[in-house]
Parts: C-alpha cells; structure tokens; sequence
C-alpha cells in the first residue's frame, strides 16, 4: 500500500543499504520500490547481485533526465496512492513507513509527514540530529531564509496530492522546496516522533550543495565538529566553501519559492 520512489544514477556504492533499511521495515501492509535508473553508466538490471535479493522492486530507465523529472516518471508508475521518499545513499530506521502512514491517515488535513534527521558521514555517525520546528506557523520565514526544516529524502505523501499540485516542476535545483511548500498548500506538514531518516554527507553530493538549506537550522558546531572529527584532514575553511558554493545558483528559484510561500501563508491566514 506504499509505493517507495528512488532516483538513482550511479548510485550502487550505498544503494544496497538503502534497500536494506526498506526491506527490513515493520509496516503492515504491501511495500513496492520503484527505482528510476537516471543515465547510470551501467544500468540497473533485476539480475544483478544488488537487486536480486528483493522481489518488490520495479526498475525504469531515462537517459539522465535530472532527478525531479525522474522522480516524476517514478511516482506516475507507481502502484500506490502512497508516495514514500528516500534517496539512494540515505537510511530509515524500521519504523518509519509505519508510522508515517498512519500519521497520514489519521489527520486528513495532513498532506505530508517527514522525519527529523540523523547524519552520517564517512561510514560513521555525526554527533548532531534535526530539531522539530513549527513550519506550518511560519511558512514565509522558512521559505525565504534557506532554514527550510524538512528534509527531501524523508517525506511521505499522497500521490494524488502531488499530481493536484503538478508534481516536480523544477527539475535541476531547489525542485525538493518547491514540492514541499506545492504539498504544505493543500495541508499540514507533521513530523514523525519516533522514527527516523539516516541522512548520508558526501563532498561531492547533492546533501553538502544543498546544505545551506538544512544546517542553519542544527547546532552547526555539532555538525561541523561531527564531520572534522570523521575526517581530521579536512578544515572547516574547505567545508565551508562546499557547502555555499551553490548559493548564488539558488536565490533565483528561491525568489520565485518566496511568493509561493506568501501566497499559502495568505490563504491560510
């Protein structure tokens, strides 16, 4: 009854994992994985020692068509009205469909439930977690001051809530945000309390250029101390400059985010 929807290029250094963390879920009903191969180098196939071990698992293939666009072609495929979202490096704790599911269906003014967040960096976890915020409160202060609190790979969600909304529109950078205010329009966004999302750290992923988003809203000195302590021969200079490196391509987009912000503030208020 619950459709998970990955995007994956070149992704089986952590892929294995992720389908673990799945695999070994307590949740009561049917659970399909919907893998969206997006221009691997070497394609995903069902025989392949990865894949193999899993008899839920549907695999599409684009030719690299950008993460938003491929999520779109997974979620128009999937079986469920349910969308679960996780990446293909990140990790749930076995609780979390479960919970999630039954959050969403016990308040029908719910549109999306997330996870707060552990880290993981280099193997190893980082001594810092998400703290829970009142996003439906404050929606235009999150939305335009990069301190948005709920992560992409952690969310649950109707599939007809996200085609009402017209799915993934942009489909290069900040398309996860857009979603999510696109979702917080038609509902409430509520946390999960017990379960969790494993949230992997990479130099050179999508979690570290987009980091300016998440880690002005964590202990940044937990955060920072966490991965140097994981690394010792990386300095917080050559962090720092990893992590804001994208910032100038995001403030166009994110403008364009803020009104949509302002305008489901309106509607709510």
């Amino acid at each position: 009854m619950v459709s998970v929807v990955i995007a994956s290029k070149n992704g089986r250094a952590f892929l294995g994992q992720t389908l673990e963390s799945i695999h070994r879920q307590t949740f009561f009903g049917d659970i399909e994985v919907v893998l969206v191969d997006d221009g691997s180098d070497i394609p995903y196939d069902y025989t392949e020692e990865l894949l193999a071990p899993y008899n839920n698992i549907r695999v599409f293939r684009t030719d690299g068509i950008g993460q938003g666009a491929a999520l779109n072609l997974g979620i128009q495929h999937s079986l469920y009205d349910v969308i679960c979202r996780i990446d293909d490096d990140d990790l749930m704790t076995k609780d979390r469909i479960n919970e999630q599911f039954e959050i969403l269906q016990k308040n029908s003014s719910c549109s999306v439930v997330y996870t707060p967040l552990n880290f993981m960096y280099n193997g190893r976890y980082v001594n810092a977690k998400t703290r829970y915020v009142d996003v439906n409160s404050s929606l235009v202060e999150w939305s335009s001051s990069y301190r948005f609190p709920i992560a992409h790979s952690s969310l649950m969600f109707r599939k007809s809530d996200f085609f009402q909304i017209g799915g993934y529109r942009y489909f290069n950078i900040a398309q996860d945000l857009d979603l999510i205010l696109g979702l917080m329009s038609l509902g409430q966004a509520l946390p999960t309390i017990s379960s969790r999302t494993f949230y992997r750290l990479r130099m050179s992923g999508a979690s570290l250029k987009s980091a300016k988003l998440r880690y002005s809203i964590y202990n940044e000195t937990l955060v920072y101390r966490g991965i140097l302590a994981c690394s010792p021969s990386l300095s917080d200079l050559d962090l720092r400059r990893k992590v804001y490196w994208n910032k100038a391509k995001r403030i166009v987009l994110v403008l364009k985010i803020i009104s949509i912000g302002k305008k489901i503030s309106e509607k709510n208020s």
